[in-house]
């Protein structure tokens, strides 16, 4: 157990490589069997995923009518990089990517840009790049659980409309809203243990499983990026501008009962680079920084 303020040495799993030079990632997401799931696309096909910036908008808009390729990849804890599917003309923007069962991946395109709130932006592929089945899934912070159930944490619940906690099923038809009493902001960071989702608000850790309301627990944490799990224990990553700080605490009757801080820096002791970037599923924290994965796991406490 951490006591105090210190800091706590991440340990270096092994290279970040994309599969082949000139791709440029996506997104990445952490999956139940502790490896990272990862979309890329080629430098020149950026633009149509993300969008190029524009005077007068605060996110670059994207169009992506057209479609464009992608490949879907797996990390494993020992740096192996697996391709799980070739998508030839994947034609949403901002796409996810997350392990489902019996090697099929879901990915998840943004809301925003559609024409209207029919048109599917979720899609089920097979490792051959075929869909199977198309669907809507609300856009926000996305894992899949073990079953292939999906929990999402809608980041913008007054444009989507949906409650901050929503899961939904494998067949991508049933929604269920998980809603919570005091109705919390938006969720900025997710973690699925088995079936059970854990959530963190910018003021609320909640937590919810299948057909259950949200409990929340208050917290004075105020941006974090990841959320951790253990048994009795949560961890948050991140506090504000110090975004490599973690905080363990015990969940008490209402709040978040802090049991102590540290810093998160590398196995030789020197500070995470700032752009360094945080997933956390189950206890285990993923920390990509440049070309290098790390981690850390809060069982080792």
């Amino acid at each position: 157990m951490i006591a105090g303020r210190g800091t706590i040495a991440l340990q270096q799993v092994g290279p970040w490589l994309p599969p082949w030079r000139d791709l440029v990632l996506l997104h990445v997401e952490a999956t139940a069997s502790d490896e990272l799931i990862a979309i890329w696309c080629s430098v020149d096909d950026r633009p149509a995923f993300l969008g190029t910036e524009e005077p007068g908008f605060s996110v670059p808009t994207a169009s992506n009518d057209g479609g464009a390729p992608a490949i879907v990849t797996l990390h494993s804890a020992a740096g192996a990089t697996t391709v799980l599917a070739t998508l030839a003309a994947l034609e949403v923007t901002r796409p996810q990517a997350h392990q489902l069962p019996g090697g099929l991946v879901l990915v998840v395109g943004a809301e925003a840009e559609l024409p209207d709130q029919r048109t599917p932006n979720a899609i089920v592929v097979a490792t051959n790049g075929g869909v199977l089945r198309r669907g809507r899934v609300p856009v926000g912070v996305i894992q899949a659980t073990t079953s292939g159930a999906v929990w999402v944490g809608v980041s913008d619940i007054d444009r989507s409309g949906a409650a901050a906690l929503v899961r939904i099923d494998p067949d991508l038809r049933s929604l269920e809203e998980s809603v919570s009493e005091s109705n919390p902001d938006g969720v900025s960071a997710l973690n699925v243990v088995d079936e059970t989702a854990w959530a963190y608000y910018p003021s609320a850790i909640g937590t919810a499983g299948a057909g259950a309301p949200v409990r929340l627990w208050s917290t004075e944490i105020d941006g974090a990026e990841a959320i951790l799990v253990d048994e009795d224990i949560v961890a948050l990553v991140g506090d504000g501008a110090d975004r490599h700080r973690i905080t363990l605490g015990r969940l008490g009757a209402t709040a978040l009962e802090p049991t102590g801080t540290a810093e998160l820096v590398l196995p030789d002791g020197s500070a995470l680079p700032p752009d360094a970037l945080v997933l956390g599923r189950g206890s285990i924290l993923h920390c990509i920084a440049g070309d290098v994965l790390y981690r850390y796991d809060l069982a080792s406490r």
